[in-house]
């Protein structure tokens, strides 16, 4: 048993360490696609495609004093986007009850594939 517990300690930092190298590789091509102003590029076999996304991030209180029923805080008990957008797709709430319940936070997806 203890020999799987040193492997899983070792494959847990080799984990973080190549989630850092990933998150500084990513930073680097993300700012020599701005820095060239493309969103899309063929570099070699690689097809690189950067998607700007915008996403909200609800605040709990704002959240709950905006909708027109508990029963419906009840249904989410904390504000789950998921679960939101499920209300929203079944008319259930109004985008604009919402208003001033979230903030828009802007998000970049990195997409590479090789050709």
């Amino acid at each position: 048993m203890i020999e799987k517990i040193k492997e899983y300690v070792e494959l847990k930092s080799k984990q973080k360490q190549i989630t850092e190298e990933l998150s500084i590789l990513r930073d680097d091509i993300l700012s020599f696609m701005e820095k060239v102003y493309q969103l899309e590029m063929d570099i070699e076999s690689y097809h690189v495609k950067v998607v700007p996304l915008e996403r909200r991030v609800y605040d709990d209180e704002a959240l709950f004093k905006s909708l027109p029923d508990e029963s419906l805080w009840r249904l989410m008990s904390k504000a789950d986007i998921s679960k939101i957008n499920g209300l929203l797709k079944l008319n259930i709430i109004k985008d604009e009850l919402l208003i001033g319940s979230y903030e828009i936070k802007k998000v970049t997806n990195l997409q590479i594939s090789k050709k």
